[in-house]
């Protein structure tokens, strides 16, 4: 499954929002925390791969902080929302794949695992496409097993950002904001066997993890 691909109008309409994110990024001020726990989870996979888990609300910041750095695979919904995404991210030097937890999840894991045996690490926006807010679907976790690598809880932290009106309350950081970028301790799962049904457990993991890389980038951000 592709996904919705943008029309004329709407490509028009990324490439000027594309614009205003390039003005606004030479702006930040990016700082990177638990860079060490980034090189345990390369160092435990042979191809040096691994599941990046991030909450839906600092996709933006994310993919700005890792611009350059490490290009990543990421899991987009085929939405039409999902087409803005897709376009922006591949403009800003990543791979994509289009699919979701609720459509077109198989061809999308089939494109991540793809990647991921090249050598590329993948990302997920693990609450998305559409919440609830802070609850972690169980799509990465199966993706990290199959695949045998870990899965890398990432958090942001910023000085001044806007806040939306949306079920994530997603972040935009402001002009000349601070962008703390921080890597949590890598989560290791044992291998999913075939047919094996998922421990509900796992995605519990992810989330306190989440919490803590959370804390762990405020106070890097206030250092």
């Amino acid at each position: 499954m592709r996904g919705q691909q943008l029309g004329l109008k709407d490509r028009v309409i990324g490439s000027i929002f594309l614009g205003l994110v390039w003005i606004l990024n030479k702006t930040y001020r990016f700082r990177y925390g638990g860079v060490e726990n980034q090189k345990k989870a390369r160092n435990f996979h042979p191809k040096g791969v691994y599941c990046v888990a991030v909450w839906h609300e600092f996709a933006l910041p994310s993919v700005l902080a890792e611009r350059g750095r490490t290009p990543h695979c990421i899991l987009i919904s085929p939405s039409r929302d999902g087409g803005f995404v897709d376009f922006l991210s591949r403009k800003l030097g990543f791979y994509t794949a289009r699919g979701s937890s609720s459509r077109g999840g198989a061809e999308g894991a089939r494109l991540l695992h793809r990647y991921l045996a090249e050598g590329i690490p993948a990302a997920f926006t693990i609450d998305g496409p559409r919440g609830p807010r802070h609850k972690c679907k169980p799509g990465v976790v199966r993706t990290a097993m199959k695949a045998g690598c870990c899965v890398l809880p990432v958090s942001v932290a910023v000085d001044r950002a806007y806040i939306m009106r949306s079920w994530d309350r997603n972040c935009i950081p402001k002009p000349f904001a601070k962008i703390v970028f921080q890597y949590g301790e890598p989560i290791f799962f044992p291998p999913l066997a075939e047919g094996q049904e998922l421990d509900v457990t796992y995605t519990e993991q992810i989330e306190a993890a989440l919490a803590q890389t959370h804390k762990e980038a405020l106070a890097t951000l206030h250092r």
